[in-house]
């Protein structure tokens, strides 16, 4: 096949520049700058941000600490952003994300990087086809689970709800 090697070129060169974003669902630690933390969950992530779902929006630009564990790592990752799209609970859900914010990381350590970008090349070898989009119903667990990209949430349905404890 020809175009395979121009295929893993595309997805290599989306992945480095952040155009890559795919399904991670983690419970994670959020604090934010005003004293406050919670545990919720990541939904998305690429080298660029991730998606944390939440009932209860932040203020856009908030600064904010996520800690969260990823595969193979024995210490959690600590990634320090800023909240940049606020996506609170809707009649018509924005691309089937539960409600939640975005993060934009502030620079990441190379060694952070090459962590995020790990789970990255785990995600598109499983999934050849790639996906940015995913589908937050028990179905959709239960495709990314037989996948191997997360590990099933303890309580899927806190997923949707999300809110804080």
């Amino acid at each position: 096949m020809a175009s395979r090697p121009h295929a893993v070129r595309r997805t290599v060169d989306r992945r480095n520049n952040g155009l890559l974003r795919v399904p991670f669902i983690r419970r994670c630690a959020v604090a934010f700058d005003d004293g406050t933390s919670v545990s919720t969950f990541t939904v998305n992530i690429n080298v660029l941000g991730a998606y944390v779902a939440r009932d209860q929006m932040p203020q856009l630009n908030q600064t904010v600490t996520i800690t969260l564990a990823t595969p193979g790592k024995d210490i959690p990752l600590v990634l320090r952003g800023i909240v940049t799209w606020l996506n609170p609970r809707q009649q018509h859900p924005v691309h089937s994300l539960p409600p939640g914010f975005g993060v934009k990381f502030d620079t990441l350590p190379p060694e952070d990087r090459r962590c995020i970008e790990g789970v990255i090349d785990d995600y598109t070898r499983r999934n050849p086809q790639g996906s940015n989009s995913l589908v937050l119903s028990q179905g959709g667990h239960s495709r990314l689970i037989k996948a191997g990209v997360c590990d099933p949430p303890r309580n899927p349905p806190a997923l949707t709800a999300a809110a804080p404890r």
